[in-house]
């Protein structure tokens, strides 16, 4: 997600790191690292249950389902909020992510307990007042990088096949980005999809589509990966 904020000095020193004419802060990059990893503890608990996950910690199956985990919803994660911030920086605006710590812990706790998980781990936060069309390309942007990782996934599914660990990602992949993207592309609350269909219906539409149609490439709907 990606929403937009008003200047407040802030005193505290940070540091920065520049990839191009990319700026990252310590602080950006602690949040993120917090907020994926409960991300994927929080589905781990919600597919599995608490108990397995207690029971099987550091254990062998563990660090492979972790591995597969960082590979697929960690990756989905990073990338569709750096998609936000780098859209909104190549249009000079300041941005940074930031973690909900206190959503974060209702995510675990609705992991733990309810058959239903929400994902509402952070949003980058963007310093500025983009027009109608900046704001729907920036919010735009994380979801097509998740529809853009689940092609990738797609791919490699049908050159390497859905067998074994290696199948298990792909498939992981595809349906977890595509996921994600629909997920954010809901016309709603903060979610991206509202900013998105405030600018534009058709690429709202299209974008969706083409997730919904992945999505049931992952889950054998659709039976191109056979």
């Amino acid at each position: 997600m990606a929403d937009f904020v008003e200047f407040k000095e802030v005193r505290k020193k940070v540091k920065l790191f520049n990839i191009g004419k990319y700026k990252f802060s310590d602080i950006e990059i602690k949040h993120l690292t917090i907020a994926m990893i409960m991300i994927i503890l929080s589905i781990f608990v919600h597919n599995y249950g608490l108990s397995t996950l207690m029971s099987s910690f550091l254990s062998k199956e563990f660090f492979i389902m972790l591995g597969i985990y960082a590979l697929t919803i960690g990756t989905g994660f990073i990338f569709h909020e750096l998609g936000h911030k780098l859209v909104a920086q190549h249009y000079q605006f300041i941005s940074e992510f930031r973690a909900d710590f206190q959503m974060l812990g209702i995510m675990f706790i609705m992991a733990v307990f309810l058959p239903i998980l929400f994902l509402a781990p952070g949003a980058v936060m963007i310093l500025g007042r983009p027009t109608i069309r900046q704001n729907g390309i920036i919010s735009v942007a994380g979801p097509l990088v998740n529809l853009g990782l689940a092609i990738i996934f797609t791919f490699i599914a049908l050159v390497f096949g859905t067998q074994g660990i290696l199948g298990t990602i792909v498939m992981t992949g595809i349906i977890v980005n595509s996921f994600l993207g629909i997920f954010n592309m809901l016309p709603m609350w903060v979610l991206d999809g509202k900013k998105v269909w405030a600018w534009s219906k058709p690429v709202w539409t299209g974008v969706m589509l083409i997730l919904i149609i992945f999505l049931m490439i992952g889950y054998g709907n659709i039976p191109l990966l056979v």
